[in-house]
């Protein structure tokens, strides 16, 4: 028997999901999110000078590059109708946040290939090298590591030996005035390389759900619609449930299509902002 998706638990999904995200997100902590904004000659046509009244607004984000984070999947309807869905919910936003830290460190790297941020060299990430590394940084405050066995231990130990512990704010360091955030980054990412920054000088532009075209190839159900307007994090539900029949799982034979993203543009630094972290040995997590 095909069971339905009920309104009412779509709705509730859809709403914890979206403030779980909001909550989670680590975009706004690393960088300067705006909003996207049409140019106003798109919206309301070419009407006066818009240059000497709104200074640069006429151009809007319109010309930027974009993309999208999300997945795609067959989404059982019994967990979209869940009255208790927070660990399925939970598992999607840890993937967002993935996401989005691995597409900032991604354009990172590609700004550095481009001459655009400095690249250094290190051996070993010693609190030496960590203070040089903050001065070549304007006001910096997130360091990302990749998680080799002996950098986390030598950094651990300089951070006891510093007294670098702050309250509720994860693993952090001192330089100056400058308290800094240090995210180790699982070698099976690829990324491979460390990364300095300072959020206040990284700035990417994120469409909301109204702002944003129908995902390419996705047939969807426009009543859910509804729960994605005026949000960041877009939900899409397919036109009907599917019967799973290799599925052998009681209950979760009945299937939807499910699709969920955010979309953001390039990422555009000012200068002295971040520098990429070239390690000049092999690393190793064992």
């Amino acid at each position: 028997m095909t069971e339905k998706l009920e309104l009412d638990r779509i709705r509730n999904f859809i709403r914890l999901f979206q403030a779980q995200y909001e909550e989670e997100s680590i975009l706004d902590d690393i960088c300067d999110v705006t909003v996207y904004q049409e140019k106003l000659s798109e919206r309301y046509g070419e009407i006066g000078n818009w240059s000497s009244r709104w200074g640069d607004a006429p151009r809007g984000h319109s010309d930027l590059e974009y993309i999208q984070l999300g997945k795609r999947s067959l989404t059982p309807v019994e967990v979209l109708n869940s009255e208790q869905p927070l660990d399925v919910i939970k598992s999607f936003v840890r993937s967002l946040r993935l996401g989005e830290r691995n597409y900032v460190l991604s354009q990172l790297d590609k700004k550095a290939e481009t001459g655009d941020i400095e690249t250094v060299s290190f051996e070993e990430p010693s609190h030496e090298e960590f203070q040089k590394w903050c001065g070549r940084v304007e006001n910096p405050d997130h360091l990302f590591l990749p998680l080799d066995t002996d950098f986390h231990s030598m950094v651990f130990n300089w951070r006891r030996e510093h007294e670098y512990f702050f309250n509720n704010m994860g693993e952090t360091a001192k330089s100056g005035p400058n308290v800094i955030q240090i995210h180790w980054v699982p070698l099976d990412t690829d990324i491979e390389s460390g990364y300095l920054i300072s959020s206040e000088g990284l700035n990417v532009v994120r469409k909301w759900f109204n702002d944003s075209p129908d995902p390419s190839g996705f047939d969807h159900d426009p009543e859910y619609d509804q729960f994605s307007v005026n949000r960041p994090l877009m939900v899409y539900i397919g036109n009907e449930v599917v019967y799973d029949e290799e599925e052998d799982s009681e209950g979760f034979e009945n299937k939807v299509d499910f699709l969920y993203r955010i979309i953001l543009s390039d990422l555009m630094l000012d200068e002295n902002h971040a520098i990429k972290l070239a390690p000049t040995r092999s690393l190793s997590s064992e």
